[in-house]
């Protein structure tokens, strides 16, 4: 189900001001890949990404954290910066420019198990084409933000 509304979102394009925006408060969410910082709504913080002679695409923040890996195919399990990542699923969708893009649904493992997956993981969506759709946030106090990008033509720089 949560998949079906991501795909059905993800037909429609917006003009926002910020590149993603939470599905549950509205809020937005801009990363700022040159300056290593994003901002949730109105408040700024510092943010670690993965340089370019890097193996892995990434972030790392108090808020959000992915990492995947440049080459393909993509594997089933990595770990980076001791997290267990798992490939869940692979989604082809259209964009709203006709164009098909691969993408790969991935989860955060809390044990390293990617066979013991209970679907309340922090997940994130990662297109070839795309870069970052939609990614799970949690804060310290267990309040799920769900950000999504809204303009799925233009690639995101991370």
């Amino acid at each position: 189900m949560r998949i079906l509304m991501l795909l059905v979102l993800l037909s429609f394009e917006c003009i926002c001001s910020s590149d993603f925006v939470d599905l549950n408060t509205g809020y937005s969410l801009t990363i700022d890949s040159e300056n290593k910082h994003y901002r949730i709504h109105d408040q700024s913080s510092p943010a670690e990404l993965c340089g370019d002679d890097s193996k892995y695409i990434c972030m790392k923040s108090i808020h959000i954290n992915f990492a995947i890996p440049k080459a393909r195919p993509l594997p089933d399990k990595w770990a980076f910066a001791g997290t267990t990542y798992c490939r869940v699923e692979i989604l082809d969708f259209k964009l709203s420019d006709g164009q098909v893009d691969e993408a790969y649904l991935v989860a955060k493992s809390e044990n390293g198990l990617c066979n013991e997956l209970s679907g309340k993981e922090p997940r994130f969506i990662y297109g070839t084409k795309t870069g970052l759709i939609y990614i799970d946030s949690f804060s310290s106090s267990g309040f799920q933000r769900r950000f999504i990008r809204f303009n799925q033509t233009k690639p995101t720089t991370i």
